[in-house]
């Protein structure tokens, strides 16, 4: 699943299915029906339970019943597979190395996109807004229209691309730049994470840009090299600063805000009709359908914003318990880091902080949590957090 994740969502529904039902096997063999002891138990058990609750407004009650099995309470398995099955140091290196892997692919998949066929070689994705038209003028005169566009890989949209990007860089920045010593490993990943900086910076997602810069000045009170975290920002400034210095509309332009703030409005719409307990999960891009005043009214839509979509399916209550789980996960790395000494698992905590951290932040503005691919990375980094921290206190 962690190779496949990036590129298809029916291995990731075969992995995680297979998964509980072995899961549960195991349990039943070994007659131990306790589940792994996190931090985070007690508020999984309620992101469950308010899941339920918004049940009772749906009017979607199918959809609604659908996604809070293959949904909610499969991403809560899928954590519990992960800290159960991630228990010592050889299973932490085949995760991270089947994560390279397909690093790997995805990076060498992004790159043929955008500098050769402009589509991606894996689904025949489109660079985004990619334009390469031929046109004849009044006068008869033959001109073209080209545009490279923005690279998604093997994602439908590049801000998907980003979102993943934002894990996987600082793993890979985190580990070459603090703990590989030997120069044959280490200098290889280390440009491999510049190449991912760049595939970030070309992809254009603004949000996640900020997101990431938020999360990485954050990182200098718990780092020793500080000087390390305002390098990579100050590589990925120039890397904006020489990819779009002909184009600075393309940066600066407002039409997707816009666009999201048309969307928030609507979202707010939504969440005050049951603000307590929510519409029902997974109703949200239905009742948009019919919330909706504008030329596009009947089409669906995504809330672009995660809490606010959240908050309109399962109400307060529901958002309440998801920040509880993100307090307990984010809590439980910065504990670890306090106290842990330069290693191998500090480099890859210190990563998987920053990668969750500016996922969520990015979250605000995007549908992080609301595809399928990119949810489940998001429950499955959290499950390792917990695991490698596990592993690396017995190791203590």
């Amino acid at each position: 699943m962690v190779f496949a994740l990036p590129f298809s969502k029916s291995i990731i529904e075969i992995c995680v299915s297979a998964g509980l039902v072995l899961l549960i096997a195991k349990k039943v063999i070994l007659k131990n029906y306790r589940l792994p002891d996190t931090p985070a138990n007690l508020p999984l058990l309620f992101i469950f339970i308010t899941a339920a609750i918004s049940l009772i407004n749906s009017q979607y009650l199918d959809l609604s019943l659908r996604a809070l099995i293959s949904k909610n309470l499969k991403f809560i398995a899928l954590f519990f597979i992960v800290v159960e099955t991630i228990d010592n140091r050889t299973k932490i290196m085949n995760f991270l190395k089947m994560g390279l892997l397909s690093a790997i692919i995805v990076f060498a998949d992004t790159l043929v996109q955008y500098f050769i066929t402009h589509t991606d070689p894996i689904h025949n994705y489109l660079a985004f807004k990619h334009v390469s038209n031929i046109f004849v003028n009044s006068r008869g005169k033959i001109y073209f229209e080209y545009f490279i566009g923005y690279p998604t890989g093997p994602f439908p949209y590049p801000n998907d691309l980003s979102a993943w990007l934002l894990i996987v860089m600082p793993i890979l920045l985190f580990v070459s730049l603090f703990d590989l010593k030997n120069k044959l490993s280490r200098y290889p990943i280390m440009a491999l994470s510049f190449l991912g900086i760049y595939i970030f910076v070309l992809a254009k997602a603004r949000g996640a840009w900020c997101a990431f810069t938020l999360a990485m000045l954050s990182l200098v009170f718990l780092v020793k090299k500080k000087s390390m975290v305002f390098l990579i920002l100050a590589v990925m400034l120039i890397i904006m600063i020489f990819s779009f210095a002909n184009s600075l509309n393309a940066v600066f332009g407002f039409t997707s805000l816009m666009d999201r703030g048309d969307m928030w409005t609507n979202g707010v719409k939504i969440f005050k009709e049951h603000p307590v307990i929510g519409n029902g999960i997974n109703t949200f891009f239905n009742k948009y359908r019919y919330t909706r005043t504008d030329k596009d009214r009947g089409r669906g839509s995504y809330a672009h914003n995660c809490y606010l979509q959240m908050a309109a399916d399962v109400g307060i209550l529901g958002l309440a318990t998801f920040l509880w789980f993100v307090f307990c996960i984010i809590r439980n790395i910065l504990r670890y880091l306090r106290y842990s000494v330069d290693g191998f698992y500090r480099p890859v905590v210190l990563g998987l902080l920053i990668g969750l951290t500016s996922f969520l932040i990015h979250s605000l503005v995007d549908t992080n949590l609301y595809s399928l691919n990119l949810a489940s990375f998001f429950w499955l980094t959290a499950g390792f957090s917990i695991a490698i921290i596990k592993v690396a206190e017995s190791k203590t």
